[in-house]
């Protein structure tokens, strides 16, 4: 094993440990608080900027304040809801099955990050390197990059390589 199969192998374990020990509640949660967040944000900001007890002439400047002060408010409301959740699954005697069934969410979310770091590599030259060619995990990563690629736009697509 190379190097950049140890750092591949820290981050799918760390991914992994951490879903085992936060659960898959936790971990939907705090994914979907961001989603949620995000979402809610780009639809009210607009809305709650006219609102703000600010001095500040700039619309644009009103915008990102109302964007952030949503984004947080939205986070705060969905991860606190997150919690009773998590409380209600542990009460009723799933907790260890929340946890292990987090650690494969936490497997399947190192995959991604893996994925998606692989086809920025990609845009690089890091794949003609010997670092990268020399790697036991490369050519897995290539081929789950490359099924992957398709969901991106095409002109990000047609400037990703991996074989010289």
């Amino acid at each position: 094993m190379t190097a950049f199969d140890w750092i591949i192998a820290l981050i799918l374990i760390a991914s992994i440990v951490l879903g085992l020990l936060r659960g898959l509640v936790a971990e939907v949660f705090s994914l979907g608080s961001w989603i949620v967040a995000f979402i809610a944000a780009k639809l009210g900001a607009s809305a709650v900027a006219p609102l703000l007890p600010m001095d500040v002439d700039s619309e644009g400047m009103r915008n990102i304040v109302g964007f952030v002060v949503v984004f947080l408010g939205v986070m705060i409301i969905v991860m606190l809801f997150g919690r009773v959740v998590r409380g209600a699954v542990g009460a009723v005697g799933l907790g260890g099955a929340d946890k292990a069934v987090g650690g494969v969410f936490g497997l399947l979310r190192g995959l991604v990050i893996l994925v998606g770091l692989t086809l920025v590599a990609g845009l690089t030259v890091l794949p003609q390197t010997d670092f990268w060619k020399n790697a036991l995990s490369s050519g897995v990563l290539e081929r789950l990059a490359t099924e992957a690629m398709p969901l991106l736009p095409a002109k990000v697509a047609e400037h990703i390589h991996f074989n010289g």
